[in-house]
């Protein structure tokens, strides 16, 4: 009888890895399978089709704007808000009034910095309500101390101005003092009064038109 030839002791090392590993990969898939059927059978399991973490909708900058109803003047519709209007003739006589001289009157321009440095009421204060901590430490004690307050912004469906008037009320200005030019710097550049440029008091203003 042939004597087998010895194993020698790194064979036999590869060897019983390699039965370890096999026997593992077999332990893991019978306990795979017990799992499932597990979840299968249990009212409470796992749908493995179901998406357990959805994803969110995509994000979107559009909000919803409420329009304003056709056929209603810009001057009803701030009336219906009880808000308080002037037409034009009479802002242009505030412009030209003492009180206007002495801030005793004051305008406010409700649009954005851009819109303002490109032209407004000569004089009038700056004050973008979407951004109110630029302007509302100057605008604000004008407004508390002024007599009359007449906000404007470019008119027509523009509801900057109704807001503007709003935040100023929610800040103390009496709202019996807080007036809006409803048409406001269209109406006035239309009807050929001076229009300021760049900053408050600036001294520069657009040609005149003919």
């Amino acid at each position: 009888m042939t004597p087998q030839p010895a194993r020698t002791a790194g064979g036999s090392g590869r060897f019983q890895v390699k039965r370890l590993a096999v026997e593992a990969l077999s332990v893991t898939v019978a306990g795979s399978l017990f799992a499932l059927l597990a979840n299968q059978l249990s009212p409470a399991g796992l749908k493995l089709t179901r998406d357990y973490f959805p994803k969110p909708p995509p994000a979107t900058n559009q909000t919803a704007t409420p329009q304003p109803l056709p056929g209603v003047s810009p001057e009803a519709r701030l009336h219906a808000k009880g808000l308080q209007t002037l037409p034009r003739e009479t802002v242009a006589q505030l412009f030209a009034s003492p009180e206007y001289a002495s801030e005793q009157v004051i305008f406010v321009d409700a649009r954005n910095d851009e819109h303002y440095r490109a032209g407004h009421l000569p004089g009038a204060f700056a004050f973008d309500h979407y951004r109110p901590e630029t302007s509302v430490a100057v605008v604000l004690p004008a407004c508390l101390s002024a007599a009359r307050i007449v906000v404007y912004c470019t008119g027509g469906d523009c509801e900057d101005s109704e807001f503007a008037t709003l935040a100023l009320a929610g800040s103390g200005v009496p709202r019996e003092r807080l007036f809006i030019y409803a048409g406001g710097l269209t109406d006035w550049q239309a009807a050929g009064q001076p229009v300021e440029t760049g900053t408050r008091r600036s001294g520069q203003f657009l040609p005149a038109k003919p």
